[in-house]
């Protein structure tokens, strides 16, 4: 993706711009946009390097930025409480949701009843089925290590800087650590024949 990215042609007004290359420019990506260009080249260099971003879907970005928020906010806080997975029941992810739910509406991201009941209901949805997840069985006795954990390295080569956070990180009893990335939605990751390998 990132030789692809340097041979991307602009065109802006029937006009054809060459790409620089980026070999010599620093660059510091998200693990997001790292995805990014491995998915679209072009939509990597636009975001990335130009800085473009879709304007028009302003109001569903910030409504799915809150989705995430609120959910992580849920499960780490009742992880924090509980230390394992498989500890956690419902009530404690109802506390922490509404918790987290009255923070966002108190900094003024919820503005009304009615797009608090929408979020609710979008969150809960995931949430209510979390004891029967396909992970809690693998990762459910697992101890809390940390949550929101940042990161940044030279992963890329020297050029390219990568930096993130980390969800959760949980440990067993040798010590093994596992990652933790919580998604609102997304293709199914819990299958027994990528659990080792997640690890």
């Amino acid at each position: 993706s990132y030789k692809i990215a340097k041979e991307t042609v602009l065109k802006e007004k029937d006009d054809s711009v060459k790409v620089n290359s980026l070999s010599s420019s620093p660059l510091t990506l998200s693990v997001s946009n790292v995805k990014c260009w491995d998915t679209c080249p072009y939509k990597g260099y636009a975001k990335s390097i130009l800085k473009l971003s879709k304007l028009n879907y302003e109001s569903d970005i910030e409504d799915n930025f809150l989705k995430g928020d609120i959910l992580h906010t849920t499960i780490e806080k009742s992880l924090e409480e509980k230390r394992s997975l498989i500890d956690i029941d419902v009530e404690t992810l109802q506390r922490n949701s509404s918790s987290a739910r009255a923070a966002s509406r108190k900094m003024g991201r919820i503005p009304d009843d009615a797009v608090e009941s929408h979020i609710y209901s979008s969150i809960w949805r995931k949430l209510e089925g979390f004891k029967e997840s396909k992970g809690i069985e693998y990762y459910g006795d697992k101890e809390l290590l940390a949550n929101e954990k940042s990161f940044s390295g030279h992963m890329l080569g020297k050029n390219v800087k990568l930096e993130g956070r980390i969800d959760t990180i949980l440990r067993d009893k040798e010590g093994k650590l596992y990652i933790l990335d919580y998604k609102l939605k997304g293709k199914d990751d819990w299958s027994k024949d990528n659990l080792d390998d997640m690890s």
